[in-house]
């Protein structure tokens, strides 16, 4: 079975650790979340992995391959097989959903047939197919993310890496963006990486979790067993939904409900139209 491993990886910037001797194992196909509060080295994590930047000590091996060991053309080769997917979608604004998706075949030089079949299909399985004429300005918040997600796939990568994918969307595109990752992890045999900071967002979709705090993984494992290790201070940081009500309500006053909101300490989302 193939792997991901973090042996030891250390990583630093201006003195300031941000991993310490990271340890990490992450199976082939496997839904994997990695989750902790802000600023404590999750994306870290994945630039790591993608060779984006590099780390000063320790290993990073993918299917037996140390990333550290990679000329800069062996790297190239090496990201082809790693889809990206943001918070910001990162969509290119003058350009169509087409050529959004079509994006990276065309920076590797691949056929107009091969750039026409694979974007078809991709629209087909994210359901984007009747927007492919649409520029990003056009799109709703989760329509972009799936536009993304498309991009990410075009050149029919191994590995998903997804930092904060959800973060920018209302709680129905992000059930939705979700169960979409899920079908695609089913159809294409992927291994997916979601970096979050929400509890949620990891029970819902991941089979495994590491809970990065110290710059290390304090704690890996099954989600629900993790879950129920995580002290209460950090429980709340990471917004777990356990007594979360949820409604909805129609406003007619905007701002005198969030005023209402903010001034009791509620938290709450505001849901955009999919």
């Amino acid at each position: 079975m193939q792997m991901i491993t973090f042996e030891n990886v250390c990583k630093s910037y201006d003195g300031v650790d941000v991993l310490n001797n990271l340890n990490l194992k992450i199976a082939d196909n496997e839904a994997f979340g990695i989750i902790g509060p802000s600023g404590v080295g999750k994306s870290t994590i994945l630039n790591c992995l993608n060779g984006l930047e590099k780390y000063q000590r320790g290993s990073v091996v993918v299917d037996g391959v140390r990333v550290e060991t990679l000329s800069d053309a062996e790297l190239r080769r090496f990201r082809k097989n790693v889809g990206l997917i943001f918070q910001n979608f990162s969509l290119i604004g003058r350009k169509d959903v087409f050529h959004n998706i079509s994006f990276p075949m065309e920076c590797w030089g691949c056929s107009k047939t091969e750039i026409k079949d694979r974007v078809e299909e991709l629209a087909e399985v994210t359901g984007m197919q009747e927007k492919l004429k649409s520029r990003p300005a056009e799109l709703s918040g989760g329509q972009k993310q799936r536009v993304a997600i498309a991009r990410a796939l075009a050149l029919n990568p191994r590995y998903l890496l997804c930092d904060e994918c959800t973060s920018a969307l209302d709680p129905r595109s992000t059930a939705s963006v979700l169960e979409l990752l899920e079908s695609l992890r089913e159809k294409y045999k992927i291994t997916i990486i979601i970096v979050t900071h929400e509890m949620a967002v990891v029970r819902r979709f991941c089979e495994r979790v590491g809970i990065i705090d110290g710059g290390k993984a304090s704690l890996v494992g099954n989600v629900a067993e993790v879950f129920r290790e995580v002290p209460q201070q950090l429980r709340a940081v990471l917004g777990d939904e356990e007594g979360k009500v949820s409604f909805t309500i129609d406003i007619h006053d905007f701002e005198s409900c969030r005023k209402f909101l903010d001034d009791r300490g509620i938290r709450y989302g505001i849901a955009e139209e999919y």
